[in-house]
C-alpha cells in the first residue's frame, strides 16, 4: 500500500484548507503483480509409430533441425494467436515446417519415438490488480473509506498453450496445430470476484465505515 503524498501532514498541499484537503488528501494505491513462466507442453505426431501408447495412442513428433521458439504471434486468416506459424503437413515428408526457420515437426518413421516430452513452453502469464483508496474523515474516531478495485487492470489476455486451448492443438496432423484460441487463462471470475488473474478487466466499488 502506497499513501500518496498529498494533503495535511504530507509533502504536497500540507497547509491546504480543509475543503481542499478533502479533495486531494488521504489517497492511497495498492497493487498485486503476478508473473509466471509458461507451462511446458509436448508436440505430438498424431500417429502410432511405436509399439507403446502415450497421449492417446500416438507418439511424439520428430524434430528435425533446431528447436524453434514457441511464442505468441498473429497470422492472417487465423483467429487468435498461434505459437508456431507453420506450413501445412507435406504428405511426401509428413512434416510441417515452422515458417522462417529450418525447423520441422514430423511424424516419426515406423518404430520411431519422436522428440522429448515437454520440450517446449507455452505463453507466460502476467496480471496486475490495482486498488485506489480514498479516506474521508468524519470525526476523530470515524472515517469512511472509498475503494475502487480493478482486477486485471490492463485487460491483458493470457493465452493458453495449444494443449489447453479451446481451439488449438499440439498435434502435427491437426488442422489447428499451434493455435491457442480463444479462451484466456485465469481463475474463473465465476468462482470469486477477488481471484487473482481475471480473464478480462473486472471493476468493483466499495464503501467501508471505520471506527
Amino acid at each position: 500500500r502506497y499513501e500518496l503524498p498529498f494533503g495535511k501532514g504530507r509533502k504536497f498541499f500540507s497547509s491546504a484548507p480543509g475543503f481542499v484537503d478533502h479533495i486531494v488528501g488521504n489517497w492511497a494505491l495498492t497493487g498485486i503483480y503476478t508473473y509466471q513462466s509458461g507451462e511446458p507442453y509436448t508436440i505430438n505426431s498424431g500417429a502410432a509409430t511405436a509399439n507403446f501408447t502415450i497421449a492417446g495412442k500416438q507418439t511424439r513428433a520428430d524434430l528435425r533441425g533446431p528447436l524453434p521458439q514457441s511464442q505468441l504471434q498473429f497470422v492472417e486468416g487465423i483467429v487468435g494467436p498461434v505459437v508456431f506459424n507453420a506450413t501445412d503437413r507435406d504428405p511426401n515428408t509428413n512434416c510441417r515446417q515452422v515458417i522462417g526457420t529450418q525447423s520441422f515437426f514430423c511424424i516419426p518413421e515406423p518404430g520411431g519415438f519422436g522428440m522429448g516430452r515437454n520440450t517446449l513452453r507455452g505463453p507466460g502469464f502476467w496480471n496486475f490488480d490495482l486498488g485506489i483508496l480514498k479516506r474521508f474523515n468524519i470525526t476523530e474516531r470515524v472515517n469512511i473509506q472509498f475503494r475502487a478495485e480493478m482486477f486485471n487492470a490492463f485487460n491483458h489476455p493470457n493465452f493458453e498453450n495449444p494443449r489447453n486451448a479451446t481451439e488449438g492443438s499440439p498435434t502435427v496432423t491437426s488442422s489447428l496445430f499451434g493455435q491457442t484460441c480463444c479462451v484466456t487463462s485465469s481463475v474463473p471470475a465465476s468462482t470469486t470476484i477477488i481471484a487473482t488473474g481475471e480473464p478480462n478487466r473486472v471493476i468493483q466499488f466499495a464503501l467501508k465505515v471505520q471506527f
